[in-house]
């Protein structure tokens, strides 16, 4: 496996605060999947050397991917990983099947507090297949997306000129802060009213559903995928657009469908 020595750029703090939500995902780490997931499928064969540099680079061009978390009862942090030479690379698999290779690789857990936050293997059959598993404490899924934007333009200005330094997002703000300020104080006050009846129905629901589940172990657990076609999806945007809901929504609201299809009940009449 090749290493991509990166001397870390001088601007990158050591230190970075960490935000209330970082906590709150820490804390329920134990009770929901704390990591988000891409895989991607490639026609051809990657460059080792060049995409190992690339995921290198990204962990400055985001420090807070590069670090681990400090969980320190009054005040924790962000602590940049001084090892990010030899754990910042992507490890590389010759596999029969790259997909199950894929499924097997993403349930294993990223630990916040040794870091870092983003994690990469690439599996080689008749094609490459790289799958990334990121900490949701440091992005959600837009988040992820962006990333993914970030490393192939690393890799490819790698391509271009071997010496390319991206720029270091050191002064960006992970604050609710840069949401909360675009909304208007009556837009703020729905939110609250909100947030305190989402969290009514969740504390005192109408209805629940349970599904018997057995305690597994985390190399127990598994993922399914299912493939949209991009026709289909294409319907479900212009669905989504013109309703007013986003597709996650429309995910959601399918689950519900499929539970009450299969224990042919509503929840909230029992």
């Amino acid at each position: 496996m090749v290493s991509a020595q990166i001397t870390a750029p001088p601007l990158i703090p050591l230190r970075f605060k960490a935000e209330k939500w970082d906590k709150i995902i820490y804390l329920g780490r134990a009770i929901h999947d704390s990591l988000l997931h891409c895989v991607l499928s490639f026609d051809g064969r990657l460059n080792d050397n060049i995409l190992n540099k690339a995921f290198r680079l990204s962990l400055d061009a985001e420090p807070v991917l590069g670090c681990r978390f400090v969980d320190k009862s009054r005040q924790p942090y962000w602590e940049r990983k001084k090892d990010l030479d030899r754990e910042g690379r992507v490890d590389i698999a010759e596999v029969n099947d790259a997909m199950q290779a894929a499924l097997e690789y993403m349930v294993k857990p990223i630990d916040p507090c040794d870091g870092p936050q983003v994690q990469a293997r690439l599996f080689r059959a008749k094609r490459d297949t790289l799958c990334l598993k990121i900490n949701h404490m440091v992005a959600d899924a837009g988040g992820v997306k962006e990333y993914i934007y970030l490393l192939s333009s690393i890799y490819r200005q790698l391509e271009k000129d071997p010496s390319y330094i991206p720029e270091v997002n050191s002064a960006g703000s992970r604050s609710r802060m840069q949401v909360v300020q675009h909304f208007i104080f009556w837009d703020k006050v729905k939110i609250v009213r909100r947030s305190f009846r989402d969290w009514k129905e969740a504390y005192f629901p109408v209805g629940n559903w349970s599904v018997p589940l057995q305690h597994l172990t985390q190399s127990q657990k598994t993922y399914v995928i299912r493939k949209i076609e991009l026709q289909q999806f294409r319907v479900v945007r212009q669905y989504c657009k013109k309703y007013g809901v986003t597709v996650n929504d429309i995910m959601m609201a399918a689950m519900y469908v499929l539970f009450i299809k299969c224990f042919n009940h509503h929840p909230k009449y029992h």
